[in-house]
C-alpha cells in the first residue's frame, strides 16, 4: 500500500516538493528543476516508485519462521529414552 500524500505536488526528476509546482489540474511545472508535463503522469511515477521502494524494503526482510532451528531450539539430541526432564 502506497500513501499518495504529496504525490500530486513532488517532482518525480528531483524529489522537489511545493504546492506551485501544480500549475493546474493537468500541468506540472516543477519549481526546482523546471520540469515540465501532465500533473496525472508525475504522480503517477512517484506512486510507482513509492511502491517499488514499498516492495524492495518487503522484499530484504527475512520472516523468523525461515529461519533454521539450531539443535538447542530444535529437539533435543538426546533420544527419548535418557531424557531427565
Amino acid at each position: 500500500m502506497v500513501n499518495p500524500r504529496n504525490t500530486s505536488k513532488t517532482c518525480h526528476r528531483c524529489g522537489h516538493c511545493d504546492t506551485a509546482n501544480r500549475r493546474s489540474q493537468a500541468l506540472f511545472r516543477c519549481r526546482g528543476c523546471g520540469w515540465t508535463g501532465h500533473a496525472d503522469c508525475n504522480a503517477a511515477a512517484n506512486i510507482a516508485a513509492l511502491g517499488h521502494d514499498n516492495y524492495r524494503a518487503a522484499q530484504s526482510t527475512v520472516p523468523k519462521a525461515a529461519t533454521p532451528l539450531t539443535a538447542s531450539e530444535n529437539v533435543s539430541s538426546k533420544p527419548a529414552s535418557f531424557r531427565t526432564g
